[in-house]
């Protein structure tokens, strides 16, 4: 061994990741989301549909989704992280950024997609649909909690 002592985050992250259920029933902002879990065994199952207008390219691929999950959630502040291209430079004005999230299910896998109930005026509320790009992980050994980054998706989304 060295003359150094190892860093270890071990205990306090463990002592973290334990608790942070908590969090996510306490938290003041967080919410509840349905979570439809990618299948990951059938992400890469081709289209057997003729290309026609509508329908999915030759080399596009339907994804499957588990049944939904009730869950929770809460958004990451949007100050925290820009979300860059991928040469690096901001997005263009017109792009949306992805809305990043706390979920408190693990083990998500990227392509899942998320749904949630938001009040758009005093009377009427919208179903937002979300689809997961990307996650990263929070912490060190082991890791504490996960950020997902998600988009905007479709309107028609289980129909």
């Amino acid at each position: 061994m060295s003359l150094m002592s190892i860093v270890d985050y071990r205990e306090i992250s463990q002592s973290i990741a334990n608790n942070i259920d908590i969090l996510f029933e306490s938290h003041p902002d967080a919410f509840d989301v349905l979570l439809f879990k990618a299948k990951p065994e059938a992400l890469e199952t081709v289209s057997i549909m003729p290309d026609v207008v509508g329908s999915l390219e030759s080399n596009e691929r339907a994804i499957e989704y588990e049944d939904p999950i009730k869950t929770r959630a809460f958004r990451v502040p949007d100050d925290l992280q820009n979300f860059l291209t991928l040469d690096g430079s901001m997005p263009n004005d017109n792009q949306d950024n992805p809305v990043i999230l706390y979920i408190q299910e693990r083990d998500i896998p990227a392509q899942s997609v998320i749904q949630y109930h938001e009040y758009i005026n005093q009377k009427e509320a919208r179903t937002v649909t979300l689809y997961l790009l990307k996650s990263e992980a929070i912490g060190k050994s082991p890791s504490i909690s996960v950020k997902h980054y998600f988009i905007p998706m479709g309107e028609n989304f289980g129909r």
